[in-house]
């Protein structure tokens, strides 16, 4: 699967900053490399902070995730459900989603920064 399909399919997967697993101090040091832009640090960040994101329980709630949507028929989510099962929070599934909730953070912050700004 590209990386834009695993991205897309991170995308759909209804986990967010308050889920259950997630350590949005962790998050912070991936969105806090988005910020400065430099992707190798994104990657770099993210290698080190998926153990314990995984560790915490996103893992089970990335999971159940993607085998709500293959019960529904996704076949991106099957792909992604096994690559999951078999690599863990080494699987691409899994770095996406680590990296869209630190975009999202990233982005709140900025958002919040402008608007103190003002």
């Amino acid at each position: 699967m590209t990386k834009e399909r695993v991205a897309a399919l991170a995308a759909t997967l209804q986990i967010g900053l308050h889920s259950p697993g997630v350590c949005p101090a962790c998050i912070s040091f991936v969105a806090m490399e988005i910020d400065h832009g430099n992707e190798r640090r994104v990657a770099g960040q993210i290698t080190s902070f998926a153990p314990l994101l995984w560790g915490e329980g996103l893992g089970d709630l990335v999971r159940g995730e993607l085998e709500r949507l293959v019960r529904g028929g996704d076949e991106d989510a099957r792909v992604g459900l096994a690559e999951l099962v078999m690599r863990r929070e080494r699987s691409p599934i899994f770095r996406a989603v680590v990296r869209r909730l630190a975009a999202k953070l990233a982005e709140g912050v900025r958002r919040s920064r402008t608007a103190s700004l003002n």
